[in-house]
């Protein structure tokens, strides 16, 4: 046996044995953040052996998404809006005689780094507006059939 299939036979005993001792809630020495993605692949359904078989680097990096994306199922929003009205929201060529992007302000000026925390943030701001403020700003002015008295 060569010394590379003894290292990685001896890294996949550890990470068995990491597992097992971090499921069974033994008191044992590993970082924090390999406790928490293992509870975190167990928590969605992932059975012990499971776990051992997906490997440190799959258990680690599927945690470590779901941290950086958010909490739960994700879905792709799709419309469709003019070119000129999607520049003004967000533009990857930056032209310094044109007004700044609107989603490039937002997170200059929030510090937002995420779409997720972008679109809690708007959602925060419109939720509590009340129904009139939003029919009398429509854009056109025109309140839709549904809302006029």
């Amino acid at each position: 046996m060569t010394a590379r299939e003894r290292l990685t036979k001896a890294a996949r005993e550890a990470w068995e044995a990491t597992v097992e001792a971090v499921l069974a809630n033994e008191d044992v020495d590993v970082a924090a953040y390999k406790r928490r993605a293992i509870l975190f692949a167990k928590e969605t359904g992932c059975s012990e052996q499971a776990i051992i078989n997906l490997g440190q680097r799959q258990v680690l990096s599927t945690h470590a998404k779901f941290l950086k994306n958010g909490s739960g199922r994700q879905r792709v929003l799709r419309w469709r809006i003019s070119a000129a009205l999607a520049d003004s929201v967000q533009c990857a060529t930056i032209n310094r005689d044109a007004e700044e992007p609107m989603v490039n302000r937002i997170c200059r000026l929030t510090g937002i780094r995420t779409s997720e925390d972008l679109w809690l943030f708007i959602h925060s701001l419109i939720q509590e507006l009340p129904d009139e403020y939003l029919v009398n700003h429509n854009g056109d002015g025109d309140a839709p059939e549904s809302t006029r008295p």
